[in-house]
């Protein structure tokens, strides 16, 4: 199965009642906090050969560039990993990033508007954690995701993206008659690749700016889903440290260091997980299908609700692939269970419940991933209807 064309936006429902985040990434946070002190430390090692640009002149030292350049990753729809494969790599933020997009763009050839919202949602994840969303950013009239104002939205995109607010307004995304840009829903989630910066290079500008480069892999660990690709992410900085995004394009020839960097990620490996899962964490077990035992894994997420109120979701892949989600088990806040619709709910069926949550397992709504062979029957035969979700059985620990 090959990445979409634009990108695979988002979880099943996302922006009508949730969203997911990664395993490491239980918190919205900033990724220059996130960067400043882990830099330090693995400046050298991380990201070798990306100290001074290759080419032309700068005013930034060796390790305000190193700073800079993981900003920039950061900023296009990254996030840091708690025990990656290698230092310093970073894997692009579940649920919407730009690095889901095989799709190149450059300041005359800008992307679809669709893009922008994606990345202005990403950007809401890492660097607006003390804001509250629901007061923010609700619709004005239906539950059916984030509404961003018009005059912030385009501020912050224009600030980051060679656009233009007019450029932005055409498309069924801006309502004008409410002032502002919304998106009600998406589809899955795709891949989720490993980032790894192999080097940069720049020129200084006559006017001051450094135009920079980053060569980048994009390194997919899963059996033969996807295949790495190699990019590179253009952006303008100013001398203040500010910057710009001025391109996303294929990589015509990366270096074999490059290809040989992320070999280490391409290994298959059995997931040695048993038919019952356990999360001592929230005192619970799940009893799956027994067709299940060493062909899934299971990945803890969070699910931020409409209504405000966030809580823990646990995500089972087949195989660990993320493209090839069987389904999540929900610990759905029991107010906000209580008052949703269940007609427009995509929280699957209850299995349980406590004072606390509601316990309810959803399977995934897509297609098989697979192609014709081993992967695709084995995935079909584990992927549950939804009128068998029942087969999944929850217990309390005592």
């Amino acid at each position: 199965m090959g990445k979409a064309k634009l990108l695979p936006l988002f979880l099943a429902a996302l922006l009508a009642c949730s969203c997911t985040s990664d395993r490491a990434n239980h918190s919205v946070s900033s990724p220059e906090a996130e960067s400043s002190s882990a830099l330090a430390s693995q400046a050298e090692e991380s990201l070798p050969a990306a100290g001074q640009p290759e080419q032309g002149g700068s005013n930034f030292s060796p390790e305000e560039l190193e700073q800079l350049y993981r900003e920039i990753l950061l900023t296009y729809g990254a996030a840091e990993p708690e025990d990656p494969p290698k230092p310093g790599w970073l894997l692009a933020k579940k649920g919407a990033s730009l690095y889901y997009s095989d799709i190149p763009w450059d300041e005359e050839h800008p992307m679809e508007q669709t893009s922008y919202y994606v990345w202005r949602l990403c950007w809401m994840w890492n660097q607006e954690a003390d804001v509250d969303w629901q007061t923010a950013y609700s619709h004005p009239q239906v539950d059916a995701g984030w509404f961003y104002p018009a005059d912030e939205y385009e501020s912050l995109v224009t600030q980051y993206f060679p656009v233009t607010a007019e450029y932005l307004r055409q498309s069924e995304l801006y309502r004008a008659d409410l002032g502002g840009y919304n998106l009600p829903g998406g589809g899955g989630i795709g891949m989720t690749p490993w980032i790894i910066l192999d080097r940069a290079e720049g020129n200084e500008e006559a006017d001051g700016s450094l135009a920079v480069q980053l060569h980048v892999t994009l390194a997919f660990d899963t059996n033969h889903l996807e295949q790495n690709t190699y990019w590179i992410l253009s952006a303008r900085v100013q001398p203040d440290g500010s910057f710009q995004y001025t391109g996303w394009q294929e990589d015509p020839s990366p270096t074999q260091q490059q290809k040989e960097e992320a070999l280490v990620v391409l290994a298959d490996a059995p997931t040695g997980m048993g038919q019952v899962y356990t999360n001592e964490a929230y005192g619970l077990s799940v009893t799956l299908p027994a067709n299940w035992a060493d062909h899934y894994t299971a990945d803890e997420v969070t699910n931020y609700y409409s209504d405000g109120s966030q809580a823990p979701a646990i995500a089972f892949y087949y195989q660990g692939q993320t493209a090839a989600p069987l389904g999540y088990l929900h610990l759905v806040p029991a107010a906000y269970w209580e008052a949703r619709d269940p007609a427009s709910s995509s929280l699957g069926s209850e299995i349980g419940r406590d004072e606390e949550y509601v316990y309810a397992y959803s399977t995934w709504g897509g297609a098989n991933p697979f192609g014709p062979g081993e992967d695709h029957d084995f995935y079909e035969a584990m992927h549950l209807a939804p009128e068998e979700e029942s087969a999944v059985q929850l217990e309390f620990s005592e």
